[in-house]
């Protein structure tokens, strides 16, 4: 019989599981592109980032769990848009991690993290997100799509 994801508070103690689920995504991408290279010290500095990042009140973080099992987690902020562009202000989903060797993180805890950010918004008078994914991955995209998610611009990188 399976066992339901539900959302929890991040807790600090969680960041070195989460760091590791971060770092396989992040290690996916940077297979698919060579544009994405992760820092000697990638998994610390994005646990450092997230801490502290905890006490902001612009930002919000969860866990989903399954039992007493980290499976995800996602990160929603409040980011301002360009001058005279509406929405003025719009939510933006800057990290959303699963735990992608765990099938039982991929059964429903993903949604249910997007949608705990979203009513966190929503509660800030929040009514537009953004989330970035790569071109290259056709399961986040569809994922994206699935929740209502179209594509808005595409993002271009330059080496100087």
């Amino acid at each position: 019989m399976p066992v339901d994801a539900y959302i929890a508070t991040l807790d600090p103690i969680h960041l070195p599981q989460l760091s590791g689920f971060w770092s396989d995504m992040m290690m996916l991408q940077q297979q698919q592109s060579k544009l994405i290279s992760l820092s000697s010290n990638a998994r610390a500095e994005w646990e450092a980032a997230i801490a502290n990042s905890l006490d902001d009140p612009d930002v919000y973080c969860c866990v989903a769990m399954i039992e007493t099992n980290v499976v995800g987690f996602i990160q929603a902020s409040i980011a301002t848009g360009p001058p005279g562009l509406l929405p003025a202000r719009f939510g933006y989903l800057s990290q959303f991690v699963l735990d992608i060797h765990s099938p039982r993180s991929l059964a429903g805890a993903g949604k249910l993290l997007v949608e705990a950010a979203q009513e966190w918004l929503k509660k800030q008078d929040i009514h537009h997100v953004r989330v970035e994914t790569s071109s290259k991955s056709v399961v986040a995209r569809a994922f994206w799509q699935s929740l209502g998610a179209q594509k808005m611009d595409d993002v271009l990188w330059m080496n100087l």
